[in-house]
């Protein structure tokens, strides 16, 4: 049901992470110095430091509103620490919620300020140590948990800054780092800060990091950085490893923010020899802003290898309850380590790598390093089965891909190919392991088939409508070597669903495609009315659509950037939307998903009206709720989420949907916005079964298949591959022709 990254998915680079030109807001750095401690509780001390934000390269202002509205940026702060060539993350911040843009020029000359409520291009903005140090109130710090990465989504009224549910002492919410890992002798350290803000159009050139000393002890830690008016080192601190190997892994590579299904991960790796053929691998995995999070981490190793002082080290975080907001409780337990028959590996089921945060893996081989594929596990579906990526790792006989991993086959046989890229040795034999799940499910191998070039192919037959199917590849070596791909076999397998999945509708609204206002000839509404126009930096409108066409369906659009909040937002009554008409008559189950918009948080009566998705399958003459967003609930902080839902209702040639925004209590500022609609069906047919004795295939078992039968009289094979033998048996005789004159007839 979900996908393998590798190929597309995994980009290997020298050093540094990739950097993309921006186009729209763009955060970076123009200093970051002056940390003090602000607090020590038994072996943990508190840090802040001072950072110094700039508009350097977008194109556009960006947003810095004080909550409880969330286009403001969050910032984190780090601490890393390099010993003996192990590069450590240490220690952690939760975020500094911004409130006011200073639009200073320390870093420039040139500065368009806009008041405060943005940062203006080229300006900068500066928060001092004893600010970012604040813990409560609308301006201290929130939790990691309670923000997504990559979509910048954040909720005041389930943070701990509206809940209150933490009790502060010295060093709650600040930059925590154990006594232990301060002022180490022979260690370097380098201090990180990170802007995170939903409408960057970077993130990879908003984090920054300065080489730092330490020095002290217990309740008297000093942390020197360059002083300010020194530009730090723009990326994250993981660059300061000097010779490790980097590789960006995600879904889809290069990834584009506002655009990619999540962010990614970097993993860089270092092979270091100790002499007498032994050679010890470090990992550092940072996760940037991978809104999935990582559950596990695998590497190949070779038969026969000897694997010892295995380790790994993950970054304490602050007691947080749960890995996003209402999500899995964690903790700060370290990854199991577990030997595969092929494979070595690390992972968790309560604290997975998180965004902003690094974990470290370390091992030692008797076999040299080659290149190899190092494999991530998700913690949270996001899609993809696992990620994979180019890293260092003892070489192995060979590595392989699987192709094609649909979500879906259709029901019959399901033909699965594997390319293997020779190592040390050549692929000798293959299988496909698979296990069928639902009516008359088994496990089982099918032969992988050697077609040439490196390419092997596999057939699983008659699978059905109501199963499903999970499968890996499994290869043996000349030298009696046998390696899984997936690296753990099984529990990486790919799963698909027998059936087929199809897109039946698609609107990014670059075009007009049929939506009708008030197709029912019941909207009230007096202003307000839905259209579709582009997207303007507004209030309490977006900004920017979801998919690059800047067209969106809007409440309303605003004459100019200018016009006030409220200017043409919804007002006296009710306002639709209804989409034009597709047919989900021969599908078994249909989904639709889009994304959308929903403002009623800011200025008059907040919280007050709802907002309403509605499908019909009688043509709009009726309507049923599909989902329902509440006046006072967590969705009308104007942001874009990515809405959906299974159509529950019977299935149509004459289905619709159709968006519901309103203004019906006391006046109201509400506004709503919708792109990116997709309606996709699911169905399954089992394939006709054949005659018992058709030996041509047409359907009817008459004197043609005698004919058929007598032309290929002598034929021999593997039983159901011989051409003309109609009763299985491998050879094409004259029992064959009995076979036929006892099934005469039509199928």
């Amino acid at each position: 049901m979900k996908s393998l990254c590798l190929s597309l998915c995994a980009l290997t680079i020298a050093a540094g992470a990739v950097q993309i030109a921006s186009a729209g807001p763009d955060v970076t750095f123009c200093q970051l110095y002056g940390v003090n401690q602000y607090g020590q509780l038994g072996n943990i001390a508190a840090f802040a430091g001072a950072t110094t934000s700039w508009n350097k390269d977008g194109d556009e202002p960006l947003q810095w509103l004080q909550g409880p509205d969330p286009r403001h940026p969050f910032i984190a702060q780090n601490l890393y620490m390099l010993e003996n060539d192990r590069f450590q993350h240490i220690g952690q911040s939760w975020l500094k919620n911004g409130f006011f843009a200073l639009d200073s020029s320390q870093c420039t000359t040139s500065c368009n300020a806009t008041g405060g409520q943005s940062l203006g291009l080229g300006c900068t903005d500066t928060y001092s140590a004893n600010l970012n140090a604040a813990q409560a109130g609308n301006t201290g710090n929130s939790a990691r948990y309670e923000i997504d990465p990559w979509t910048g989504h954040w909720d005041y009224t389930t943070s701990i800054i509206f809940t209150g549910a933490i009790f502060d002492n010295a060093i709650t919410r600040r930059l925590q780092v154990l006594n232990a890992d301060l002022g180490v002798a022979g260690a370097s350290y380098y201090y990180e800060s990170y802007y995170l803000h939903r409408d960057d159009d970077n993130h990879m050139n908003s984090a920054a990091w300065v080489n730092a000393t330490v020095s002290g002890s217990s309740n008297n830690w000093n942390i020197s950085t360059p002083s300010s008016g020194v530009q730090p080192n723009i990326g994250w601190a993981i660059d300061a490893w000097s010779g490790a190997t980097q590789t960006v892994i995600a879904q889809e590579v290069p990834v584009v923010e506002h655009v990619s299904p999540d962010g990614r991960c970097v993993l860089a790796s270092k092979a270091i020899s100790l002499g007498g053929g032994q050679w010890r691998y470090e990992y550092a995995l940072l996760n940037v802003d991978m809104a999935a999070q990582v559950s596990s981490f695998s590497l190949p190793i070779p038969n026969g290898a000897t694997v010892s002082n295995t380790g790994m080290h993950a970054v304490r975080h602050h007691d947080e309850p749960t890995n996003i907001m209402g999500g899995t409780v964690i903790d700060n337990a370290a990854w199991t380590f577990a030997t595969h028959d092929d494979a070595i590996s690390w992972s968790t089921t309560t604290n997975p790598l998180r965004w902003g945060t690094m974990n470290n893996f370390w091992f030692e081989c008797d076999i040299a390093p080659s290149t190899a594929v190092a494999e991530l596990g998700q913690f949270i579906d996001k899609g993809a089965d696992y990620l994979s990526g180019a890293t260092v790792a003892p070489g192995g006989p060979f590595d392989a891909e699987i192709l094609d991993t649909p979500k879906s086959f259709p029901a019959g046989d399901v033909t699965v190919q594997v390319q293997t890229t020779n190592g040390s040795e050549t692929p000798a034999s293959g299988t496909l392991e698979y296990t069928i799940t639902g009516p008359g499910g088994s496990s089982g191998s099918a032969a992988l088939i050697n077609l040439g070039g490196g390419l092997w192919e596999a057939t699983v037959p008659g699978l059905v409508c109501g199963q499903s199917i999970s499968y890996h590849a499994q290869f043996s070596a000349f030298s009696g070597s046998t390696v899984s791909f997936p690296h753990r076999g099984a529990a990486l397998a790919h799963t698909a669903r027998i059936g087929a999945y199809s897109e039946v509708f698609a609107d990014t609204f670059a075009g007009d495609l049929g939506w009708t206002t008030d197709f029912n000839g019941t909207d009230t509404a007096t202003t307000g009315m839905w259209e579709r126009a582009a997207a303007i930096r507004l209030a309490t409108q977006p900004d920017k659509d979801k998919t690059g066409d800047n067209q969106i369906l809007v409440t309303g659009r605003a004459n100019a950037i200018t016009d006030p909040p409220g200017a043409n937002d919804v007002d006296g009554g009710v306002t639709t939307i209804t989409s034009p008409p597709f047919d989900l008559s021969t599908a078994d189950e249909a989904r639709v998903d889009y994304w959308r918009w929903f403002s009623n948080s800011r200025f008059s009566n907040p919280a007050d009206d709802d907002f309403r998705v509605q499908v019909s399958n009688d043509d709009g003459a009726s309507w049923t709720d599909a989902e329902v967003l509440l006046g006072n609930g967590p969705f009308r902080y104007g942001d874009w989420f990515e809405g959906g839902f299974d159509i529950g209702i019977a299935l149509t040639s004459q289905m619709r949907v159709r968006f519901m925004a309103e203004d019906l209590g006391a006046g109201s500022v509400v506004d709503a916005a919708i792109d990116d609609f997709r309606v996709t069906s699911y169905a399954c047919a089992n394939p006709p079964v054949g005659c018992d004795g058709d030996a041509n295939g047409d359907n009817t078992v008459d004197v043609n298949d005698i004919s058929y039968v007598l032309f290929r009289l002598g034929g021999s094979g593997t039983p159901g591959t011989v051409d003309g033998d109609a009763n299985q048996d491998g050879i094409v005789d004259v029992n064959d022709i009995s076979y036929v004159l006892f099934r005469l007839g039509p199928c």
